[in-house]
């Protein structure tokens, strides 16, 4: 993608790392500047021509707290620790199987929603409001945080059509799996010290999610021996508390 940017002739920085996405979007931004809003866009969004002019007309004041979710997914509820610990586990996706089938008996609520951080656009007064994005969130949770934090300061959270909008499924998770998977749980572990329980407490429960984990790998798409690695590297890192590391730049 850089090699495209660069022939196009646009202004890009690069900084030839893998900090985390909330590293990297600061980053960014650090180098701007001056901005108003920020647009952040997964490399993996596919675009119709013009599908983002409507939502560039219709932005409010920068200085506004507001957020505008533009991944083409239905709106989740943002997750309790119950579904951090079934994220990591894998017991969500089966749990949630279960439910679609026989009904969940919950009702539907206006608040307390979110989209991925894969496309998304952020107001500069909600940036710099709430403190920009938790860099201790470098994979996954880090836009739940987000979300639950501007809707605690007040913010408007737009769920717009999206028309023209493409997102299809991503596969670096899964070629990177032994690796991605210990810093999935850390991020979650720091996801739930934010929220819910003491670091301590966050680490040990999130260990022991990744031990249960290790149940459903023969039943899931990614190589089983890479996939044990990153359960084994993701215990070590939450038990002895030493933050793991995402793959190298160049590998991804």
């Amino acid at each position: 993608m850089q090699e495209s940017v660069t022939k196009a002739g646009i202004p890009h920085v690069s900084i030839q790392a893998n900090p985390g996405f909330g590293a990297a979007v600061t980053s960014g931004l650090n180098e701007v500047g001056e901005w108003d809003w920020v647009l952040v866009i997964n490399d993996d969004i596919e675009l119709e021509e013009g599908a983002l002019l409507p939502h560039v007309e219709a932005l409010p004041d920068a200085m506004s707290k507001t957020l505008i979710f533009l991944d083409p997914v239905e709106p989740k509820r943002i997750p309790g620790m119950g579904s951090t610990l079934g994220q990591v586990s894998l017991i969500s996706a089966p749990v949630a199987r279960l439910r679609r089938v026989f009904g969940s008996g919950r009702t539907k609520h206006s608040g307390d929603r979110f989209r991925p951080f894969s496309i998304v656009m952020i107001s500069r007064g909600l940036w710099d409001g709430i403190g920009g994005l938790d860099e201790d969130m470098p994979y996954t949770f880090e836009d739940a945080d987000f979300a639950r934090r501007a809707e605690l300061a007040g913010a408007d959270l737009r769920f717009p059509a999206t028309e023209g909008i493409r997102h299809p499924a991503s596969s670096t998770s899964k070629r990177h799996v032994d690796k991605v998977v210990p810093v999935a749980a850390w991020s979650a572990a720091s996801y739930m010290t934010r929220w819910y329980t003491p670091p301590g407490v966050a680490r040990a429960l999130c260990a022991g999610a990744l031990a249960t984990r290790a149940l459903f790998v023969p039943i899931t798409p990614a190589d089983r021996r890479s996939h044990l690695v990153g359960i084994r590297r993701g215990i070590s890192a939450l038990l002895t508390n030493r933050k793991p590391d995402l793959p190298d730049f160049d590998s991804v």
